[in-house]
């Protein structure tokens, strides 16, 4: 759903490659687009958007320390699981196990793998989403 075409982390190519993937994506991006929103959905209500897909990319333009914006708060908010790439110090700033960081795969086509077995193992998804139902102060605060 990115408007801002040419990043300077270049998120663009992340998303290309995973494209190439079994991963199905749906980018109604400005700058990527291969789908369109989902029927009945206005594509400029992110949130309405993300509720409903199982996870959305929450790239950040760039990677840099605390540089965290609307792209995965509005994830988070959606219910959707974000798969994050952006600040390096991210799992300062979120609930244990609730986001799914892209740099920590190997490669698009690992990441892509294993968001595939997420689909398919309900329970492996569920833990992604545990911590909301679990008090988290710090969070909150």
């Amino acid at each position: 759903m990115a408007r801002h075409c040419q990043s300077h982390n270049n998120r663009e190519s992340v998303v290309e490659a995973l494209m190439e993937t079994d991963l199905r994506i749906d980018s109604i991006s400005y700058c990527i687009h291969n789908a369109e929103a989902p029927p009945g959905i206005n594509k400029e209500n992110k949130t309405a958007v993300q509720e409903q897909y199982l996870f959305h990319l929450a790239f950040e333009n760039q990677n840099v320390d605390d540089y965290i914006t609307e792209k995965l708060w509005g994830t988070l908010l959606s219910g959707t699981l974000p798969i994050y790439l952006g600040a390096p110090n991210i799992r300062e700033h979120v609930p244990e196990n609730s986001i799914i960081v892209a740099e920590d795969f190997e490669n698009p086509q690992a990441l892509a793998d294993y968001l595939i077995r997420l689909t398919k193992d309900k329970d492996l998804y569920q833990s992604y989403h545990k911590w909301r139902n679990e008090p988290q102060t710090w969070f909150r605060d």
